[in-house]
């Protein structure tokens, strides 16, 4: 079953049920499905498959690695202090 195959049957099973919601669409460009339950909260379904999230995942740690790289080189050419460089360092972690 392709994505999309996945993701038209995943919205036609909750508008079968949609006494449940307020309003389901369906954005085929974001591969998403926003849900307005009765209590107006909104939930957003993304479909992507486990290759793309470890890609994605793969991507951002390396991403985060060479940055922390960075902020060292920065601390090591005296450029930034240390409780700097461990800000950074933190936010980094955070990405």
């Amino acid at each position: 079953m392709t994505k999309d195959k996945l993701k038209d049957y995943i919205f036609e099973i909750l508008n079968e049920n949609d006494s449940n919601f307020k309003d389901i669409s369906l954005d085929d460009i974001a591969d998403t499905i926003r849900l307005k339950v009765q209590s107006d909260e909104e939930y957003l379904l993304k479909l992507e498959s486990r290759e793309e999230s470890e890609m994605k995942h793969r991507k951002k740690s390396y991403i985060s690695l060479v940055l922390g790289i960075a902020v060292l080189g920065l601390f090591d050419f005296d450029i930034i202090e240390w409780e700097d460089a461990e800000i950074f360092l933190k936010k980094i972690q955070k990405l």
